[in-house]
């Protein structure tokens, strides 16, 4: 969840390699967000990000953006071991940093 007053409800993920997952983001509307992880995304296979129901399936992804409240899943497979992070531009020290560990 991402939310003005609290930044991320969820600031660590855990993960395994080679493991397919889905990541709900839920925005609360009272804020533009950007949302990067492109160190992520880039060491991940990206199936689809669906948006109220619709499907897109990316070759790619840099980064997720809400302009207004909603709910978004991101399906995707590690790929490689590390330490990601995955933040709002300018809003890093307000709550809106986390990191994926993937083993």
């Amino acid at each position: 969840m991402l939310n003005a007053a609290d930044g991320f409800s969820i600031k660590r993920y855990e993960l395994q390699a080679g493991v397919y997952y889905r990541w709900r983001i839920q925005s609360d509307d009272l804020e533009e967000y950007k949302l990067l992880a492109p160190d992520f995304f880039r060491e991940s296979w990206i199936d689809q990000v669906v948006v109220e129901g619709l499907e897109v399936k990316p070759m790619g992804l840099h980064a997720v953006e809400f302009d207004q409240s909603g709910e978004m899943d991101v399906w995707f497979v590690t790929i490689r071991p590390g330490t990601y992070r995955y933040y709002i531009e300018g809003l890093e020290r307000e709550g809106f940093s986390g990191e994926f560990v993937v083993k």
